[in-house]
């Protein structure tokens, strides 16, 4: 587990940093070879499953991007990472 772990940290620090610095989430995702699904994107690895969820909260000056990321190994959680970014609206004038 300790080394799953690890190696899913590396990863998943990646994608995180990816989704901060990105516009199109989805595009990051399907290139760490994650799939959408009902609840929002997984995909397997090797020993452990990485599962992300997304939630936009709009806001009065923009939208919140409230993104989760698990890993799951067997039946348990190993860690989650939450990835939020705040995408400002168009100004008024």
């Amino acid at each position: 587990t300790a080394t799953i772990r690890t190696n899913a940290i590396g990863v998943v620090q990646n994608i995180a940093d990816e989704l901060y610095l990105s516009e199109d989430p989805e595009t990051v995702l399907n290139a760490y070879e994650l799939t959408a699904n009902e609840n929002g994107w997984a995909g397997e690895r090797e020993g452990y499953q990485i599962n992300v969820t997304s939630e936009d909260i709009a806001k009065t000056g923009g939208t919140l991007r409230k993104m989760e990321i698990s890993v799951v190994a067997g039946e348990k959680v190993l860690f989650t990472l939450p990835c939020d970014k705040y995408i400002a609206g168009e100004a008024t004038p």
